[in-house]
C-alpha cells in the first residue's frame, strides 16, 4: 500500500518553552525586588541587600543561555530564603498588600509563577484541539474516496498517517486516482488548518506559529497489523527508510542555507523524483485556481540527512484574505502589554488599545478610506500607547521606537513605517491635528468621551494618575479639570462630530452636576 505523511507543527515550541519559563522567573523575581525595596525603605535591614543582591545575580543568569537545572535552583532559593523572611515582614498595611498580591500569583500546583507557562500550554493545547478536530472531520469526507487506514498523534503539533491501497480494502477495485485524489485532498486539507490557526492566532494566550509540511513517498510498502499496540507498522528494512526520513524532515534545512524547509504559513512538499514534482505542481496550480495558494512556487534542495540524502521540496504560500500585518501587530502588542504594563495603568492599557482600534475602523469605514490607509491607521492605533510599557512622561516616542523595530522586522517600507510614528506622535495630549489622518486617530483616542460609562472611565484615569504621576485631586479639583477639558474638546471627523459630540455633552453636564453638588456642599 502506499503512505501519505503530513503535519503541522509548532514553530520554535522548545525556544518558547524556554521563553515561557524565563518569563516567569524573571516576573517572579523582579516582584520579589520590588517588594524588598519597599520593606528596606520601611526598615533598614542588611541582609535585604545581601538577598536582593542573590536575586540580581539570577536575573543576569536568566539573561545567559537558559541551563535546566537553573529554574529548580531559584525555586529553590526563592522557597527557602524568601517566602519564609516575606510572610514574618509585614510591618505596615502597603507591605502586606505587596506581599499579599505577591503570594496570589504563586500557582497552587508548582509553587511558583506559572502564568506564562500556563498561557503558552493553554495555547498549544487549543492549537492542537483545533487542528485534529479539523482533520478528524475532514477525514470522514477523504474515507468516501476510497477506504483508507488513518491515524494522528497530538505533540507540539498535530501529524498524520495515511495508507491506500488494494490491500485496505480487497472487496473493492482499486487504481492510482483514489491516491491522487487522496493526496489533493491531504494538500488542501492542510491549507485549511494554515487558514484556520491564522484565524486563531489572534485569540491566542501566546502567540504561537505552525508550519505545514507533507512527505511524499510513491514507492508502495508493506506493512503490517502490530496487535499488542492494535497499529500499522512499516515491515522490512527497506520500508523502514520511509520511516527514517519521516522523523528527520522537518527539522531539516535547505542545502547550503541556515534556513529551515518548513515557515510559517506556507505549506512544504518533500519529494524525490520529477513525476512527484510534476504531480504536486499540478495540486498547487489548481488550489492557485481555487485561490488558496500564492502564485510564487518555490523550488528547493533539502539538506542530505543521515542516510537520506537527494531529496527536494515545494514550498508555497497559503493566501489570507485578511490583514495579515494588522492581525500579526495585534498579537504583538496584546502579549506586551499584557507581559510588562504595570498595573497601576488602568486606563492606558490593552482595553482602552482596543477601544481606539474599534475608534479607527468606525472612522474609517465612515471616510470611506482604501486598505492601506485604513492599515496605517491601524498600526498606529495598535501601537500608540505601548510605550507605556517603558514610561509615562514621552511614552509617545517610546510607542514610536517599538513600532519602528516590529515593522522593520516584517519588513515594512520606510514610508508607511514614517506614517505610522506621526500618527503615534499625533496622540499627544496639546498636539492639534493637521489632516485627516490626524482627525481620526485624535477622534478615536477621544472616543471615550461619548461612551455611558465616561464617569468610571474617570476614576480608572484617576487612579493612574495618582499611581504613577502623584497627582493626587480632590473631588472638587478632578471633576473642575475635566469640566474644562470637555468644554475646550472637539471632534474632528464629520462622523465623530455626528455621532459622538451630542453624547459628550451629555457627559459633560453630568461632570457639571458633580462639580455643582461638591462646590454646593463643600464635599472634598
Amino acid at each position: 500500500m502506499y503512505p501519505l505523511y503530513g503535519q503541522i507543527d509548532i514553530k520554535g515550541s522548545s525556544e518558547n518553552r524556554i521563553s515561557a519559563i524565563v518569563a516567569d522567573l524573571k516576573a517572579q523575581i523582579n516582584q520579589i525586588i520590588q517588594i524588598l525595596d519597599v520593606i528596606n525603605a520601611d526598615r533598614k535591614i542588611s541582609i535585604i541587600e545581601k538577598k536582593q543582591f542573590e536575586l540580581t545575580s539570577f536575573l543576569e543568569e536568566l539573561e545567559q543561555p537558559f541551563k535546566s537545572e537553573l529554574e529548580q535552583i531559584i525555586h529553590h532559593y526563592i522557597e527557602t530564603e524568601i517566602h519564609t523572611f516575606l510572610q514574618n515582614s509585614a510591618s505596615n498595611q502597603e507591605i502586606k498588600s505587596r506581599i499579599e498580591a505577591y503570594f496570589e500569583k504563586i500557582d497552587v500546583k508548582t509553587g511558583i509563577f506559572y502564568q506564562t507557562r500556563k498561557d503558552f500550554e493553554d495555547a498549544i493545547m487549543s492549537i492542537n484541539k483545533k487542528m485534529a478536530a479539523i482533520l478528524d472531520a475532514k477525514q470522514e469526507q477523504a474515507q468516501e474516496i476510497f477506504p483508507h487506514y488513518y491515524e494522528r498523534f497530538k505533540t507540539d503539533g498535530v501529524e498524520h498517517n495515511l495508507y491506500i491501497g488494494a490491500s485496505i480494502e480487497p472487496n473493492r477495485e482499486y487504481n492510482d486516482m483514489y491516491l491522487q485524489n487522496l493526496r489533493l485532498w491531504q494538500l488542501e486539507t492542510l491549507c485549511e488548518m494554515e487558514l484556520e490557526h491564522h484565524k486563531l492566532k489572534s485569540s491566542l494566550p501566546y502567540n504561537l506559529d505552525v508550519t505545514s509540511l507533507i512527505l511524499v513517498f510513491s514507492s508502495p510498502i508493506s506493512v503490517r497489523f502490530r496487535m499488542d499496540e492494535k497499529r500499522f507498522d512499516v515491515d522490512g528494512s527497506y520500508n523502514a527508510r520511509y520511516e527514517v526520513v519521516k522523523k528527520r524532515i522537518d527539522k531539516a534545512y535547505v542545502k547550503n542555507s541556515n534556513e529551515r524547509i518548513t515557515q510559517k504559513e506556507k505549506i512544504t512538499i518533500v519529494y524525490s523524483n520529477a513525476a512527484e514534482e510534476k504531480e504536486y505542481i499540478k495540486y498547487i496550480k489548481y488550489l492557485q485556481h481555487k485561490n488558496i495558494l500564492e502564485a510564487d512556487i518555490e523550488k528547493l534542495e533539502v539538506e542530505d540527512l543521515q542516510a537520506v540524502t537527494g531529496l527536494k521540496a515545494l514550498r508555497v504560500k497559503v493566501k489570507h484574505q485578511e490583514n495579515t500585518l494588522v492581525q500579526e501587530t495585534e498579537v504583538f502588542v496584546t502579549n506586551l502589554l499584557k507581559e510588562r504594563l504595570d498595573s497601576k495603568f488602568s486606563y492606558h492599557n490593552l482595553e482602552h488599545t482596543k477601544n481606539v482600534v474599534a475608534g479607527i475602523e468606525t472612522l474609517c469605514k465612515a471616510e470611506d478610506l482604501d486598505p492601506k490607509t485604513t492599515t496605517i491607521l491601524l498600526l498606529a492605533a495598535w501601537f500608540h500607547d505601548a510605550g507605556y510599557v517603558e514610561c509615562t512622561k514621552g511614552h509617545e516616542e517610546k510607542s514610536v521606537l517599538l513600532a519602528r523595530d516590529f515593522l522593520q522586522d516584517k519588513q515594512v517600507t520606510n514610508d508607511i513605517s514614517d506614517k505610522v510614528a506621526d500618527l503615534i506622535m499625533a496622540t499627544q495630549f496639546d498636539y492639534t491635528p493637521t489632516n485627516q489622518l490626524e482627525y481620526i486617530i485624535k477622534d478615536a483616542d477621544n472616543m471615550h468621551l461619548a461612551n455611558p460609562d465616561y464617569p468610571h472611565t474617570l476614576e480608572l484615569l484617576r487612579n493612574e494618575w495618582e499611581l504613577s504621576g502623584d497627582k493626587a485631586f480632590c473631588d472638587r479639583d478632578w471633576y473642575r479639570l475635566n469640566v474644562d477639558f470637555l468644554k475646550n474638546h472637539q471632534y474632528y471627523t464629520p462622523y465623530a462630530q455626528a455621532n459622538w459630540q451630542k453624547l459628550k455633552e451629555l457627559n459633560l453636564n453630568l461632570i457639571q452636576r458633580q462639580l455643582k453638588n461638591y462646590s454646593t456642599h463643600g464635599s472634598h
